[in-house]
């Protein structure tokens, strides 16, 4: 048979389905090592913000209970998310896949470049 140009395997050619399971792949892949990169900060930021109710009477402050829910809830948004995009991808729904690797990816990049920027500037 001869060669055609439908027969390319150029980035151009490849299937629309192909291209979206390896960007979720990627996505996913790189969710994955973001949250692992998380994992020991957080570890330190989970042992200290118990010490948000230090102060008298912090006990009956909304706002304090609020932020330490927070806290405590911030990691397993991330596994959510980070698992989910894993289960997505198994499920063959890699557009799906890829939104919730990207929302890992965010919620673990978002504020660690905030943390960052306020160190440099402060």
């Amino acid at each position: 048979m001869p060669w055609s140009a439908r027969e390319s395997t150029s980035p151009a050619s490849v299937h629309p389905t192909r291209r979206r399971e390896t960007r979720a792949l990627i996505a996913s892949a790189a969710a994955t090592v973001a949250l692992a990169l998380l994992a020991v900060p957080y570890l330190f930021a989970a042992m200290f913000s118990v010490m948000m109710f230090d102060a008298p009477g912090s006990t009956s402050n909304p706002w304090i209970w609020l932020a330490f829910l927070a806290v405590c809830a911030y990691p397993l948004l991330i596994v959510a998310a980070v698992v989910s995009a894993w289960v997505f991808l198994g499920r063959q729904r890699y557009t799906a896949a890829f939104r919730a690797a990207i929302t890992g990816i965010v919620l673990v990049v978002v504020p660690a470049a905030l943390f960052l920027s306020a160190v440099v500037v402060g």
